[in-house]
This record gives structure tokens, C-alpha cells and sequence, in this order.
């Protein structure tokens, strides 16, 4: 049992710290005549060392280096010198100590790797005190507290994975690869949305990629996502939905009307015929052993989102996140402003795409501008609230259906466009889809030629 004198003055002790070690990634560099630097600047940053004269020493040596000067104890001396920090290190007399604390600069990886783990255990500590104190205030809720340590706890785990860059010839392997696998099975490179022209033109939804699907409200976001997550399932691959607007029990409503084309407005009102059962039981049916999970908490934030899409994939992989939507999700930071907010949003699920090698589909308002703007379509300026949505997201669609616009236009009744405005890896363009209000789903208004939805599923 772990005495109580140590556990109630835990914090009062000194924090994880190798002063020694600090010493030698010094030594080394300069024993190496900088030659060791970049290698040890991928491991270490300034911060990272404990005592502040050795930060300031790290930092001159390291812009020597970037400057292309020689690295030796009497050029460091006159640096130093120069910007009056000589005796705030601890003059002539420490400087000597740190160059002849290592013979050769061979082993500053391993000595950089040492001071960095204690600097990513300073970093947890800091980040658990934070939580302590915030816990203590009681001026946060238990979820707000506990996404902010998640949200510094994933920082200082970032900060410290140091990893070495691929190889040109092992990426173009893999990209010959992928090219002869696609050009043979003859089907889209990504997952297949079911929408024939989007696939064909686009090529599906692609692992690693931020989808951003934007429009005004009530065009048809939530119904359009619940669609690609059900042919997600189809196709085997698990999606996790973060429902933040609508409960479980009301998307599987949607899942359930659009499945079996059923009015739901009759299901609300409790006008439901046999007939309607009936087809809502076989949706069931078919639906029922579909890979989708939903997570339905009216408050999460992008590191909740991502502790569950890690967690889900440990428990039996993940093909797909969808998230309804980027407006709704909870800001790590309150004290940003909400554009640096949802900046930071953006930036977190792109990561978080990349982390986990899926499409990362995200829902998104656009802004009032839009409907001041009634005869143009969206555009990628009418993206609420923050410029780096677009800057983040590999993909910006827009859904937009015009009826909205001219309700009293009986030729635009039930037509709506799927507008690819942006397109990292691909060409842009606008899909033309039919829009059912009763069921609230979406179709492609005619069969594309030589595309069987299908034999697309099976072929995936």
C-alpha cells in the first residue's frame, strides 16, 4: 500500500527531470560540430528541457546550425557573449561541464529521446493538475473537464511522436500499387456513396480524407448521411455516427422510413397503415445486422469523438465517422474566439481522418450570407464561422435544393443538387439527385450507364 505522506504531497516533489541527460544532448551537439542537430531537432524542442540554461543553450545551438555557422565552444561563448546570456547559464564555468560531459555527439538520439519522455511525462502532470484544478472549481461540467485533459493529453502525445519520413520509392510502390489494384477490380478508389455519377467522377469516399457536407438547415444533411453511413454498412465497412442534433431512436426512425419508403409523417401522427408496417419490419430486418453505431450525446468534442472512433476500431475496426454537426460539437477551448474555435474543430478531425486511414465525413450550417444570396448557389465564403473549414477539409460539398428558394416553382419541386466545390485529389462538379420530403431520402434522378449499385457493393 503506497504510504499516505506520498500520495497527499505528490505534487509537492520535484517533477520527472535528467538534468544529466540534458547535459549530454548538449555535449553531443557539440562534440558532433552540429552534426547531430537536425536528428536531435526532430526529438527535442526548447521546451522540453527542464532547467532554463540548458533551454537557452539548445536554442543558440540550434540557430547556428539553421544558419549555417560551425558549432564549437568559442563561437558559442561569443554568441552568447553578444546576447548578454553568458552568466545567465551559468558562465564559463557550466558551459565547460556541458562540452566535456560526453566524449562523441554518437549517442544524441538516445540522449534527446530521455529528455524528451521526461518532458512528455512534465506535460501529462501539467495537464492532470489543469484537471484537478478545474474538477476542484466545479465551474465546468465532468464532460467539459474531462475533453480539455483528453485535448492536452493528445497535444503532448503529438508533440513527442518523432517519426521518420517515408522513403520515396516505398510511397511510390504503394501509390503503383493501389493504381494496378483499382485499374484491375475496376470500381472506385474510395467507399462507394451509392450515388452512381458521384462515384464514377469522384471516385467515393477516400480513407484519410475530411469530407465537409455543408447547407443551410432543412435541405436534407442529416438524411443525405444517414444514407452513405447505411451503404457504408452495405459494403461491410463499420461506421460510427455522432448524432449531436437527433437522438438514436429519431436517425433510425429516418433509417428506417427512407429503407422501407415509408411517409414518416404518418408514423409521427400514428396514421401508420398495415402496409406501412410491414415495410418498416423488413427494413428492420434488413437493416438490423448493419456495422453502424450511433452515438447520440447532445455534447462532445473532438477528442470525445476521437476516443470513441479509437475505441470502436479496437473493438472490430472502423470504415467511416460521420459527425451532424461541426457547429454542435464542444470547443476544447471556451476562451477562443468561435472562428479560432472551429478552426481548431476542423483541424482536429482532419488529423483525426489521417490518424485512423478512414473518410471522416462532417456536417456543416452555412452561413446567413447564403440565403442572402438566393439566386446563386453556396458557395465555399458561405461556410459558417471559420475560413479554415475549407482550408482543412480535402472535400467541400454542397447540398442545395432550390424549391427551398421558389417554393411556389412546381418545376423545381423535389429536385436538389450535390455540388462538389472543392476537390483536393479530383475534379469538382455538380450531381443532380431527387429529393422524397416523405421519406426524407435522396436519389439519383436516372441510372447511370454501365453502374448496377449493387454489383458495386459486391465488387468493393
Amino acid at each position: 500500500m503506497k504510504s499516505p505522506t506520498r500520495d497527499n504531497n505528490l505534487l509537492d516533489g520535484l517533477p520527472p527531470q535528467n538534468l544529466e541527460a540534458e547535459q549530454d544532448v548538449l555535449g553531443s551537439l557539440i562534440a558532433s560540430a552540429g552534426q547531430m542537430c537536425d536528428d536531435v531537432a526532430l526529438v527535442l524542442r526548447p521546451a522540453d528541457f527542464y532547467r532554463p540554461a540548458n533551454q537557452t543553450l539548445y536554442t543558440h545551438l540550434l540557430a547556428m546550425h539553421n544558419d549555417g555557422l560551425p558549432i564549437d565552444a568559442p563561437l558559442l561563448i561569443e554568441r552568447l557573449n553578444r546576447h548578454n546570456e553568458l552568466e545567465a547559464i551559468g558562465g564559463l564555468g557550466y558551459l565547460a561541464q556541458v562540452a566535456d560531459s560526453v566524449p562523441t555527439g554518437s549517442n544524441a538520439v538516445y540522449y534527446a529521446q530521455i529528455v524528451a519522455q521526461k518532458a512528455a511525462l512534465r506535460g501529462v502532470i501539467h495537464a492532470a493538475t489543469e484537471a484537478l484544478r478545474d474538477a476542484y472549481d466545479g465551474e465546468k461540467d465532468s464532460g467539459e473537464v474531462i475533453a480539455d485533459l483528453q485535448a492536452k493529453l493528445d497535444r503532448t502525445s503529438e508533440t513527442n511522436a518523432a517519426t521518420d519520413p517515408i522513403e520515396a520509392p516505398v510511397a511510390i510502390a504503394a501509390a503503383v500499387e493501389r493504381i494496378h489494384r483499382l485499374a484491375e477490380t475496376k470500381r472506385a478508389g474510395g467507399l462507394i456513396t451509392g450515388f452512381p455519377e458521384f462515384d464514377s467522377t469522384i471516385g467515393g469516399l477516400f480513407p484519410g480524407e475530411l469530407v465537409i457536407l455543408a447547407a443551410r438547415p432543412r435541405v436534407g444533411k442529416t438524411a443525405l448521411a444517414t444514407q452513405l453511413a447505411t451503404r457504408s454498412g452495405e459494403q461491410g465497412e463499420r461506421c460510427l455516427f455522432v448524432s449531436l442534433e437527433m437522438s438514436a431512436t429519431e436517425l433510425a426512425t429516418r433509417m428506417l422510413c427512407g429503407r422501407g419508403q415509408v411517409d414518416g409523417g404518418r408514423l409521427r401522427t400514428g396514421r401508420a397503415s398495415a402496409e406501412d408496417l410491414a415495410r418498416i419490419d423488413q427494413a428492420a430486418e434488413a437493416l438490423r445486422d448493419l456495422p453502424f453505431l450511433i452515438d447520440d450525446r447532445a455534447a462532445m468534442s473532438v477528442a470525445d469523438i476521437r476516443s470513441q472512433a479509437r475505441r470502436m476500431r479496437s473493438r472490430g475496426g472502423l470504415g467511416l465517422v460521420i459527425i451532424d454537426y461541426l457547429q454542435r460539437v464542444s470547443p476544447a477551448d471556451q476562451r477562443l474566439k468561435r472562428y479560432e474555435q472551429v478552426g481548431e474543430m476542423a483541424r482536429g478531425l482532419k488529423r483525426l481522418a489521417r490518424e485512423l486511414n478512414i473518410p471522416v465525413v462532417v456536417l456543416a450550417q452555412l452561413s446567413r450570407e447564403a440565403d442572402a444570396t438566393a439566386e446563386t448557389r453556396p458557395q465555399l465564403r458561405h461556410l459558417r464561422e471559420s475560413g479554415d473549414i475549407e482550408a482543412e477539409a480535402d472535400v467541400v460539398a454542397f447540398l442545395h435544393r432550390p424549391e427551398l428558394i421558389k417554393p411556389g416553382d412546381l418545376d423545381l419541386l423535389g429536385k436538389a443538387e450535390l455540388i462538389v466545390e472543392k476537390n483536393r485529389n479530383g475534379p469538382t462538379a455538380t450531381f443532380s439527385l431527387e429529393w422524397d420530403a416523405s421519406t426524407t431520402t435522396f436519389r439519383t434522378p436516372r441510372p447511370a450507364s454501365n453502374y448496377c449499385w449493387e454489383e458495386a457493393v459486391r465488387s468493393s
